[in-house]
């Protein structure tokens, strides 16, 4: 594959993502939406957009133009019409990214020849300092931080 084959492919990707957050954003804020929260939901005025992709301008785009073009954007000048009237993200020096940081702490983990079974429980916290412990969840009897989760297994 070369280089404009590897960008196209890569451009379509991201498309395709990002139009799967922004058909997901819509389904949320759908005036007839009945779910727990819809009500909250539909009185929102402001979305947030936070983390490393907040940077990404290709992505304001697309929310931008996919919820204008399902009515779920409003004129912000226009106080009494509902739907999102702002889209805001932190400035990019305040956008992490922690999806790098995931990939980076999975190679260094590979690396050191573990993998998990897929038992393994998401957690919002997990740190990566050994001298940390997670006595509430501690199943693995690791010495703390990353391995202090069970479900790691040696590669063979």
């Amino acid at each position: 594959m070369d280089d404009a084959e590897r960008r196209a492919l890569a451009r379509h990707t991201q498309r395709a993502a990002f139009d799967h957050l922004a058909s997901r954003l819509c389904l949320a804020l759908d005036p007839a939406a009945d779910y727990d929260g819809a009500a909250l939901a539909r009185a929102a005025t402001t979305l947030v957009v936070a983390g490393g992709v907040a940077c990404n301008k290709f992505l304001m785009h697309v929310l931008r133009t996919t919820l204008a073009a399902r009515g779920l954007l409003s004129d912000s000048s226009n106080s009494g019409s509902g739907g999102i009237r702002e889209i805001i993200a932190p400035p990019p020096a305040l956008c992490t990214d922690n999806a790098a940081m995931i990939a980076w702490a999975g190679m260094e983990m590979y690396e050191a020849g573990w993998c998990s079974d897929l038992d393994v429980a998401p957690l919002s916290k997990w740190p990566l300092d050994p001298g940390v412990r997670l006595p509430e969840k501690s199943s693995g009897g690791g010495s703390g931080g990353l391995m202090e989760v069970g479900g790691w297994l040696r590669r063979q």
